[in-house]
């Protein structure tokens, strides 16, 4: 049965892949939002430091750009392609965040959180929002709203409004026939946490990162790396969907043949204490 859910849950909610980092149960200390994507006790190809400070070096270069825009909409177009140019050079739909920065490697996730890190940054008003399977950004400009679509480099900035209306349109209609999909398939409906123009802030989208690593590491039959990050995604987006696949990873564990009965009495303890929270 186990093995089914985690079927069902693999193809229908994957957004990433796995570092198969070993999280802990604390929420990162560090205050700025980069810091979210990062497991600071892991080893990454660069030290995140550095990664950030290709962040940093990126944003004082844009700050002299944005002087010399008239526009705020010439600006963010700006933002779009360089920023493309600089991090987003090569897609892949499992990619993390630190894999981002570190190789250029991207998908809606992680590309969606660079460029929600640089809004923030210059304070603009912006929605990070979470239709089935997919995460993309709207921009609130005072007399129009802009789309950022950060697996399209071509195309993905998009101002014109009547562009806008029929791509959310067709969201709209994607949503209802995931619902659909859901309901065929037999998962329960509390799994399916993804409502159309549901808005998620960058914690949250973290939380997604952490969930689809989970996802990865149970395909992988890594199931302590699996509950790691299922207890992490459920501290940065709590939802019903990280819940059950925190019961999935359990039993998993339990029907394993390859752990010893004292690993399982410990991940599953962890597991024991992160439900009573």
């Amino acid at each position: 049965m186990a093995n089914m859910w985690a079927v069902m849950i693999f193809s229908i909610f994957i957004l990433g892949q796995p570092c198969h980092a070993k999280l802990q149960n604390s929420v990162n200390p560090q205050p700025d939002s980069f810091y979210l994507f990062f497991d600071y006790e892991q080893d990454y190809a660069q030290p995140e430091w550095v990664l950030k400070n290709q962040l940093d070096g990126f944003l004082a270069k844009l700050e002299k750009v944005k002087k010399r825009q008239r526009s705020d909409i010439g600006f963010l177009r700006t933002v779009f392609h360089k920023t493309h140019r600089k991090f987003l050079r090569s897609y892949d739909p499992s990619a993390t965040l630190p894999e981002t920065f570190a190789t250029g490697t991207y998908g809606c996730l992680s590309g969606t959180a660079i460029y929600a890190l640089i809004l923030r940054h210059f304070g603009y008003d912006y929605e990070i929002l979470e239709p089935p399977s997919h995460v993309y950004l709207s921009v609130l400009l005072q007399d129009q709203k802009v789309l950022i679509e950060s697996t399209l480099p071509l195309d993905g900035f998009i101002s014109d409004q009547k562009k806008i209306k029929s791509i959310t349109q067709q969201y709209e209609v994607d949503s209802r026939k995931h619902t659909s999909i859901v309901a065929i398939s037999g998962v329960s409906r509390s799994m399916n946490d993804f409502v159309y123009g549901k808005k998620i802030d960058l914690k949250q989208l973290s939380g997604l990162q952490y969930y689809n690593m989970s996802i990865y590491d149970i395909a992988e039959d890594h199931l302590e790396e699996a509950m790691l990050n299922a207890q992490r995604s459920l501290e940065m987006y709590p939802s019903n969907r990280t819940e059950q696949l925190m019961e999935i990873v359990s039993n998993k564990i339990l029907q394993s043949k390859t752990l010893s009965k004292d690993q399982k009495a410990g991940i599953l303890n962890n597991y024991i204490r992160q439900v009573k929270i």
